[in-house]
């Protein structure tokens, strides 16, 4: 899981002509074709790669990003507050 505002990195493994579409919660990504994907958002992300005849194969393990809350911090005296 992410911290609020925090980033994660997906890279797909390195082809020689091969083309990169990634996806999140099943929808592409505009723009995102890059080996690489930087995270910022909760979702399911997986890639599509296609090599240069056109022959595609879809990501068989699809990675889950969630983003966790942040801790409680509230602070509270203890014993005497008449200091």
């Amino acid at each position: 899981a992410l911290c609020p505002g925090g980033t994660v990195t997906l890279r797909a493994p390195v082809g020689v002509s091969v083309r990169y579409q990634w996806s999140r919660d099943g929808q592409p990504i505009t723009g995102a074709s890059a080996m690489t994907l930087v995270v910022t958002d909760p979702g399911t992300y997986s890639l599509l790669v296609t090599n240069s005849d056109g022959c595609g194969t879809q990501s068989p393990n699809p990675v889950t990003v969630s983003v966790s809350d942040y801790p409680d911090a509230k602070v509270t005296a203890l014993g005497q507050r008449d200091l």
